[in-house]
């Protein structure tokens, strides 16, 4: 085997397990991290508790360029978002909610790189599901899908962290969906192995 097979098989070998760090971080109040599910629909609960959001990892990694996005502004907030387009090397998460019983929900989730864009309008989410939404998941489209109570849905973003209160409307679907765009970190120790590979390398060929 030559150096350059060498160095891909090594990185093969030793990042496969360092792709799966998730970068949600942390989340607390009524929001659950679950797997991404097979399909997005109306009506439909993802986290199998009443009155409890759900957050998931979409694409990490992925290189995206002006991609439109409801709010940019980082801090920030629903109440006075700024709108825009991203580009770069970024992760992507969904926050899904079904509305039961018209309490607000509350809760917090925290990610491992800076927030920088979120999407909460069927203009925005559709055209972004191609390159940020999970692989092997449907999402349905067009108007309904986001968020709808503007009167009582409120999200706001400060450097990792997202906070929120839903509610949902009956109106719309009963559900909120919000894409969280964050800038990407590489696994832990991910140059630490790529450095142990390339030592190898020089090793073999010495």
């Amino acid at each position: 085997m030559n150096s350059r097979r060498f160095i891909a098989a090594s990185l093969s070998a030793y990042l496969a397990p360092l792709a799966a760090h998730a970068s949600i971080q942390s989340f607390n109040g009524q929001v659950v991290q679950i797997s991404p599910p097979a399909n997005i629909v109306p009506f439909a609960s993802y986290s199998n508790i009443p009155d409890v959001a759900s957050i998931w990892d979409e694409q990490q990694g992925v290189l995206i360029s002006n991609i439109a996005m409801d709010l940019v502004n980082n801090p920030g907030n629903s109440s006075g978002p700024l709108a825009g387009s991203i580009s770069g090397l970024v992760d992507s998460h969904y926050l899904h909610y079904r509305h039961t019983t018209g309490t607000p929900i509350t809760g917090s989730v925290t990610f491992s790189g800076k927030i920088i864009g979120v999407a909460y309008d069927w203009q925005t989410l559709d055209p972004s599901d191609a390159l940020l939404g999970a692989s092997g998941t449907n999402y349905f489209t067009g108007p309904g899908r986001g968020m709808s109570n503007w009167g009582l849905d409120y999200f706001a973003v400060s450097n990792k962290t997202l906070t929120f209160s839903l509610v949902g409307d009956v109106a719309y679907f009963d559900t909120v969906q919000l894409r969280i765009v964050t800038e990407h970190v590489p696994a832990p120790g991910a140059a630490g192995v790529l450095g142990l590979a390339l030592l190898a390398a020089r090793r073999r060929r010495a």
